[in-house]
């Protein structure tokens, strides 16, 4: 097993990356050391440009945490150094290779990387969501029953005459509808429905198991009523309504916890979107050429 403070090159790196980025902002020319730079010790400087304690012990602290840093070993600061110098030197070299072209798409990587830090810091800053209340958890229960196991159950009737059928058997069945419709008891009817191609069947269904199609008719039919022939892919299909019922949602005792989840995300959105709206409305915003409405 590797010690933790075993480190390869590739590893170091991706945890200076961040320093990488904005040491492509700083190696265009080297700039004066700031006061605020000369309160860290310098380690070492490279063509000119100065590596710092701080930022030797902000690179561990990304791999390892405050307590890798607070107990990094001689050891690791030298990897961690030699990995920094090594980082510098490329990013400076690179910089003097870069034509135009990539070097300004170089430097809005930078920035967009830059504003997506800032943006991350504002919202830890300023957005805390809104807990999710229990009169949250209830209002959504009752608003989305059927999430929660509450459906519409059907006991019907089906009598169905294939795509199959020959054109006199359709003509046929059309010409005898109202005596099927009229029929309380079609088991009783076995001669007709062989004369008209016709299959039986009854399904105790959910509504929202059938296709389009069919929730379209029962949802204009009474329990007890028969549809008009639907044709369906080349099926006819005429429903009976024996029976319906609903059955009720789980306990709101049961998915409270799972309701919780879902609304905690909505929340946060909201609170993320009235900061936005705060700092946005904050802003002096001037537009060069404002887009349409």
């Amino acid at each position: 097993m590797k010690s933790l403070f075993s480190l390869t090159l590739a590893q170091l790196m991706s945890a200076a990356g961040l320093l990488l980025i904005v040491g492509c902002e700083q190696d265009k020319a080297p700039a004066p050391l700031s006061q605020e730079t000369l309160t860290s010790p310098i380690v070492v400087t490279v063509n000119g440009q100065s590596i710092t304690e701080e930022t030797v012990d902000f690179t561990i602290s990304q791999m390892f945490g405050e307590d890798g840093r607070n107990h990094a070993t001689p050891e690791l600061r030298n990897s961690v150094v030699n990995s920094l110098i090594a980082s510098k030197a490329m990013s400076m070299a690179v910089t003097q290779q870069l034509d135009s072209e990539t070097a300004k798409q170089l430097e809005l990587k930078v920035a967009a990387f830059k504003e997506e830090l800032l943006v991350k810091q504002f919202l830890q800053q300023n957005v805390t969501p809104t807990p999710v209340s229990s009169a949250m958890v209830t209002n959504y229960y009752q608003q989305h029953p059927e999430e929660f196991g509450a459906v519409e159950q059907l006991n019907l009737e089906l009598a169905i005459q294939a795509a199959n059928t020959s054109e006199q058997q359709r003509k046929l069945l059309f010409a005898k509808l109202e005596n099927l419709q009229s029929q309380q008891d079609w088991s009783a009817s076995s001669a007709l429905f062989t004369q008209l191609n016709l299959s039986l069947k009854t399904e105790l269904v959910e509504t929202s198991s059938l296709p389009i199609e069919l929730q379209a008719i029962t949802n204009n039919l009474s329990v007890g009523s028969t549809s008009k022939p639907t044709l369906i892919n080349g099926d006819v299909y005429i429903l009976r309504l024996l029976s319906k019922r609903q059955l009720p949602p789980k306990p709101l005792s049961e998915v409270s916890v799972d309701i919780r989840k879902r609304l905690a995300p909505i929340q946060l959105k909201k609170a993320v979107k009235e900061a936005s709206d705060i700092a946005t409305n904050a802003a002096t915003i001037e537009w060069n050429n404002a887009p349409q409405q």
